[in-house]
């Protein structure tokens, strides 16, 4: 099979690959995703076709290839936004890369910053991993909401291992699984923190991560043997509807934040504004999945678990801090609220959250 796009570039100097490499390896299953010696290969939906990513970060550039089946390795235009699918391509590895992120900027802003000004120094170039595609993103932030991040990735598990979509199999040699981990089944770690006992292996391509479409065709029965909680599933089912209605309109915003993520024709507050119409979707959300969607550094991450931990350590306070001591303390950077954010992850977990 022939790569249906290619693209090569070279990061800015100081690129952290690890920081990208990292986030795609949080998950030890290896379902979708798997690394190894600078390779990132993904499975993934392209253009309602199953499809694969290979992402090489070695020797100070980047070479990604996309094989697609079907109708999604014809290249031409993208069948929802009427793009040419080239130029999807570029946007979504330019994005997962963190290309256009203003990280130097931030660095230089707030380099003499008694708290961040250390974070700063340790991680100068870091770089927030954007998902493949903002529905992704979605799926993982709806995942994500309100448990920790091992049952977060239980539920990913599930919903990937429910679509079934096993990915092309490059021409090449595909990377062998790192260990013999394996997934844990549908519904294997619910969120109440019981399940069964994984089983299985990641032998032949990796699983691909669903779309709106794969996802609106498993239903609620499906998600819920998957490990989903009944709102989530709504929240789940709702994001498809609105997908696929055009109503929430993914395309045409990472359309948007692709040519400019800071300004031009992409609105984060409308987008903010539209994803908070979804039953569901908070501000937590919402604000995370700008980041993790679109690339947007300012969306507000104050009610993350995980931001408020980190922030208290750093800060040596006694007690918990509340969302809105957080809040005000991020104040502080915007336009790189959520870039703080990330340093306060990067802080804690390579693989951020």
């Amino acid at each position: 099979m022939r790569a249906a796009f290619t693209l090569t570039g070279r990061p800015p100097d100081g690129f952290q690959p690890d920081d990208i490499l990292s986030f795609h390896q949080r998950d030890a299953a290896m379902l979708a995703e798997r690394v190894r010696g600078g390779l990132l290969e993904k499975g993934l939906f392209w253009n309602g076709a199953p499809a694969l990513l290979r992402l090489s970060l070695r020797s100070g550039g980047f070479t990604a290839r996309l094989y697609a089946a079907g109708e999604g390795g014809r290249g031409g235009r993208d069948r929802r936004s009427g793009r040419s699918g080239r130029a999807r391509f570029s946007a979504m590895i330019r994005r997962m890369l963190g290309l256009h992120q203003d990280v130097s900027g931030f660095a230089a802003r707030f380099a003499d910053h008694p708290v961040m000004g250390p974070l700063i120094a340790a991680r100068p170039q870091l770089r927030v991993p954007c998902a493949a595609t903002p529905f992704e993103a979605l799926t993982w932030a709806i995942a994500g909401q309100q448990i920790s991040v091992q049952a977060a990735l239980s539920l990913r598990r599930g919903l990937i291992l429910a679509a079934n979509a096993r990915s092309p199999q490059a021409p090449d040699a595909p990377i062998a699984p790192i260990a013999p981990v394996a997934p844990a089944a549908p519904g294997g770690e619910r969120e109440d923190g019981r399940g069964v006992e994984p089983s299985g292996g990641q032998e032949g391509a990796p699983y691909c991560h669903p779309d709106a479409a794969a996802v609106a065709a498993l239903g609620p029965d499906a998600l819920g043997r998957a490990g989903f909680s009944r709102s989530k599933t709504r929240a789940l089912l709702a994001v498809c509807e609105g997908v696929l209605s055009s109503a929430l309109d993914l395309d045409d915003w990472e359309e948007m934040a692709a040519d400019d993520p800071v300004g031009g024709a992409f609105n984060p507050a409308a987008v903010r504004e539209a994803l908070l119409t979804i039953p569901g979707i908070g501000p937590w959300t919402a604000d995370y999945v700008l980041l993790r969607g679109f690339g947007h550094l300012d969306g507000s991450l104050h009610g993350d678990a995980a931001v408020r931990r980190g922030l208290r350590g750093l800060l040596g306070a006694k007690d918990k801090l509340t969302q809105e001591e957080t809040r005000r303390w991020l104040e502080t950077f915007s336009p790189y609220r959520a870039l703080a954010a990330a340093h306060l992850w990067a802080a804690q977990s390579r693989a951020g959250y």
